[in-house]
């Protein structure tokens, strides 16, 4: 057993294409909407054995049955011809005989048998008489069965997940720009490096203290850090810049 929605999910997904023989349908299709009948019915076909070999056999509301009365009568039940809601929101479609056969021989299934029967049931506390009214049918199988339906779409993104997508795609990207901008800082550092190099290359010794000496006065380096900065490059070695005299 398994449970299926017959409007959207195709029965060919649990059920092999031809090979059922017998399909009841007891109060089904009154449940759907009249838009999707058709879907319904082109469900059950795609999986019944080809020509005439199977039978649909169904039982549902006939129009004129008392309920149906009874919710023509209130206000706001009405959803379209033949078709009610009911207080707890279940639905309620009444079938004349001709939309019912005309429903089925869209997909090649032939009427064999069909009747509406109708039976007054009396209330003795109440002193009510209710003429019931329903429709029961036999349809032979298609002499091909019908395309099965296609897959129904996935379900929507729950909205925890929508959430975590967005907020790591945001993580990804602020990564990105973060690098970015890491490598222009690094870029821009090493054109500096490579000005000042260059510089080095063609300044003098004088020229050379005269910066030192400026740097110091203006603040941009104290004394203490310049000595410290060359004793730490003295004890690294020579330097690698050659400085003219």
């Amino acid at each position: 057993p398994f449970v299926c929605d017959i409007t959207k999910e195709p029965l060919t997904d649990v059920v092999p294409i031809g090979s059922v023989d017998v399909c009841t349908m007891v109060f089904v299709l009154s449940a759907v909407s009249p838009e999707k009948m058709r879907d319904a019915v082109r469900n059950v076909s795609s999986v019944m054995r080809p020509n005439a070999e199977a039978r649909v056999l169904l039982r549902d509301y006939a129009s004129g049955d008392l309920a149906q009365e009874r919710f023509a009568a209130k206000s706001g039940q009405k959803l379209a011809e033949n078709f009610y809601v009911r207080g707890d929101g279940t639905r309620a479609f009444y079938f004349s005989p001709t939309n019912l056969k005309a429903l089925f021989a869209d997909f090649g299934m032939v009427v064999e048998s069909l009747d509406v029967y109708e039976r007054a049931i009396t209330n003795r506390g109440q002193g009510v008489k209710m003429d019931r009214r329903w429709v029961q049918a036999s349809f032979a199988s298609a002499r091909v069965p019908a395309e099965p339906l296609p897959p129904p779409p996935p379900p929507p993104e729950p909205e925890w997940a929508k959430r975590k997508r967005e907020a790591d795609a945001a993580r990804v990207e602020r990564a990105a720009r973060d690098e970015a901008e890491a490598a222009r800082r690094r870029e821009n550092e090493a054109a500096a490096l490579a000005e000042v190099t260059a510089a080095l290359e063609t300044c003098a010794r004088g020229d050379l203290e005269r910066v030192v000496m400026g740097m110091m006065r203006e603040g941009v380096v104290t004394p203490e850090t310049l000595v410290r900065r060359l004793k730490e490059a003295s004890d690294e070695g020579p330097s690698v810049v050659p400085r003219k005299t």
